[in-house]
């Protein structure tokens, strides 16, 4: 309730504060909230009429819809006013006027929000808010990509409770295998779905446990957990055929073949890549240089693999579909120093238009992590600059000039739209940053 009696008052930092914390507003009509409070944030009453406050406050509590919807367009629409958003809008004008080069730091690495989204069974799916919401249960894609962020922060920190989590993504995994294949969703009570499989989940599994078994740092306990595992999987990887899902399983045989090393394990591998070389072959034109006639989500994925593929014999054929495939996608999401991933909302059909909303953290993560391989085949400073490039999107450089990312819970914000951020933080957007943050360590 704010309540000046100025109506030429031009700022009010208690209107300003209880906005931002997700209040339903009533005011006065003075300068300031007449610009902040629109019908869908509160209501303004009169000056000096305590009838019409009443009749507002009664308005807002008793109707809860009203209210809850009100709390939350008045917090999305103050994130631009958050201090690290209005911060970006003066880095902004300071670009314009200085040509000295602006040094990145990023954020320390916390566990904290991927913690708070778990428990003894695994890491939910889905936040409302920065809250973990139960009722949609748990996803092996999640899990997965959880344990390789644990992994890759165990390696780095040592920090035991990655330990703890690690142990608990991978009970999940083992509990969603049957008959030699992984499946994906559980329910809140952990009764598996085993009757819809999906290739790309168990390949999204194969890749999490062949990181763990590469991981040297790890417990022994748990590395030969996992292999006991990833070796039931393999025979159902090798029959798999969507290019993501081929490229998960290559991901997986890449990195057990890192400790136990095989002519095998190298002829599963180039089989799996000559697979998706045939797609290219099959698909690509001199304006499309691609494995599909469209572009849908993680797509940077599928060129990672046949880097991986290409550093165990040096055979050119898959650097060189690589390389085409990879800077086709980034002539089309990199422009001007800023990264516009293809938008979930309609994707990008061949010979149609793209879409470029809703923006989603991990098509960030995804083409961080696959520009990081790049440069390490290559050495291409480019690939490496270009890396660092598409993972400031989360932390302010979108078409929108705000932080995705949330340094005070760790989490990650569920999407870019086109006026807006997703306020959710969801287990997929805050992996999908962990797993971009901790590349670019």
């Amino acid at each position: 309730i704010s309540s000046s009696t100025n109506p030429n008052q031009i700022v009010s930092g208690t209107l300003s504060f209880a906005m931002g914390c997700g209040r339903a507003v009533v005011s006065t009509p003075f300068l300031h909230a007449k610009e902040m409070v629109t019908a869908d944030k509160g209501i303004l009453a009169e000056f000096n009429n305590p009838d019409s406050f009443a009749e507002a406050i009664i308005k807002i509590l008793s109707n809860p819809e009203l209210k809850r919807s009100m709390e939350h367009n008045t917090y999305a629409y103050t994130r631009r006013m958050t201090w690290p958003n209005v911060a970006l809008s003066y880095m902004d004008i300071f670009k314009r006027y200085f040509r000295t080069p602006v040094s990145e730091v990023f954020p320390k690495v916390k566990l904290d929000h991927l913690a708070d989204l778990s428990d003894k069974r695994g890491i939910v799916q889905f936040a409302k808010n920065n809250k973990p919401d139960r009722q949609h249960g748990y996803s092996i894609d999640d899990n997965a990509r959880a344990l390789i962020v644990c992994c890759m922060h165990y390696t780095t920190t040592a920090d035991h409770k990655s330990v703890e989590l690690t142990e608990t993504y991978l009970n999940y995994i083992e509990k969603m295998f049957s008959n030699g294949r992984f499946y994906n969703f559980a329910d809140r009570n952990m009764k598996p779905d085993f009757k819809n499989f999906s290739e790309e989940a168990h390949s999204r599994a194969m890749w999490a446990l062949g990181y763990l078994i590469a991981t040297a740092t790890m417990p022994e306990n748990l590395k030969k957990k996992a292999e006991t595992l990833f070796l039931k999987g393999i025979a159902e990887s090798m029959k798999l055929m969507s290019p993501r899902a081929v490229a998960y399983n290559i991901q997986g045989l890449y990195h057990y073949n890192i400790v136990h090393h095989s002519d095998i394990n190298i002829d599963r591998i180039h089989k799996l890549a000559d697979h998706i070389v045939s797609l290219y072959n099959d698909n690509k034109s001199e304006e499309w240089q691609w494995f599909e006639p469209y572009l849908t989500y993680v797509n940077a994925r599928i060129p990672e693999s046949l880097y991986l593929a290409y550093q165990l014999r040096k055979r050119t054929k898959y650097l060189d579909v690589a390389e085409s495939t990879l800077n086709f996608l980034l002539s089309l999401t990199l422009k001007e120093g800023m990264f516009h991933p293809i938008g979930q909302n309609g994707w990008y059909i061949k010979n149609d238009k793209r879409a470029h909303f809703d923006q989603q953290p991990v098509e960030a993560a995804t083409m961080v992590q696959t520009l990081m391989t790049a440069y390490e085949n290559t050495n291409n400073e480019e690939y490496k600059n270009n890396a660092y490039t598409v993972f400031s999107w989360f932390l302010g450089n979108n078409h929108l000039r705000q932080t995705i990312y949330d340094e005070k819970t760790g989490g990650c914000h569920d999407g870019l739209g086109n006026h807006s951020i997703n306020l959710n933080q969801g287990a997929e957007s805050t992996i999908s940053y962990l797993l971009a943050r901790l590349k670019v360590e």
